[in-house]
């Protein structure tokens, strides 16, 4: 978009420069318009005389009928048609512009939108790699519940067989000290 602008504002620069080099021409050819379109005038109004006093040697001479040279009034029609060329170059130039504007205008607006697109979707994935860390965080602390619950379960299951073991153990002397007292009984009582 700069650099169309820049070449824009540079064809402008080079034109005021060319008609600044030929204002000496563009002076004369309007001077000379003048002139005609005065003696013209005095010629239909029939005053010739009242302006030919007050008028200069050259406006008499272009009264009188001298032609203006040729090679003048070509290189005044050839500059007039290179500035017409290069006005219709800078409007379409500057249409061009007009579309290229319009264009970024559109192009800057799909780009916010997509730059609020990207941000939406990277606070999504921030929550989400959030949500993620927190329920690793939630298994970590379950399967350290379980292996303390199988550590528990495990020292439960042998404080079990301890346990029986020792009722076992009980029980048979219980059994054995019963059985000595029935035969004690038994030989006392002499069954």
């Amino acid at each position: 978009m700069d650099a169309g602008l820049a070449e824009y504002a540079a064809n402008i620069a080079a034109r005021d420069k060319r008609e600044q080099a030929q204002r000496g021409v563009f002076d004369l050819y309007t001077r000379l318009a003048t002139r005609c379109a005065a003696a013209e005038g005095a010629a239909r109004s029939g005053g010739g005389n009242a302006t030919a006093g007050s008028a200069t040697g050259a406006e008499k001479t272009a009264r009188r009928g001298t032609p203006v040279p040729d090679a003048a009034v070509e290189e005044l029609r050839s500059q007039l048609s290179a500035a017409q060329a290069a006005r219709a170059t800078l409007e379409s130039q500057a249409r061009a512009a007009a579309e290229l504007q319009r264009q970024h205008t559109g192009l800057q607006a799909r780009t916010e939108a997509k730059e609020r697109e990207i941000a939406l979707l990277a606070r999504r994935l921030r929550d989400r790699e959030e949500e993620i860390r927190e329920r690793k965080k939630l298994v970590e602390r379950v399967q350290d519940e379980m292996v303390a619950l199988s550590l528990q379960l495990s020292m439960a299951e042998q404080k079990a067989e301890r346990l029986e073991g020792e009722n076992k153990d009980l029980v048979k002397r219980w059994m054995e000290r019963v059985g000595e007292e029935v035969e004690r009984m038994n030989v006392d009582s002499r069954w």
